[in-house]
């Protein structure tokens, strides 16, 4: 939804109806959203690893 945001607000400045500066900051929000998402993967990827190294241990004789 950003990404679509972002297209727009693009369009937008083309068009010559907004400031480079809102475009500037439209193209901020894109990334820390993109930035927000990956943390977020990688924090659930790295509990879910964990999760798979207690099973491990777990299972040892």
């Amino acid at each position: 939804m950003q990404e679509q945001n972002d297209i727009h607000t693009q369009n937008k400045y083309e068009s010559g109806i907004i400031s480079l500066d809102e475009r500037l900051d439209r193209y901020s929000d894109l990334l820390s959203a993109q930035y927000d998402y990956l943390r977020s993967l990688s924090d659930f990827s790295l509990a879910k690893y964990k999760i798979y190294l207690r099973t491990i241990d777990f299972h040892k004789p």
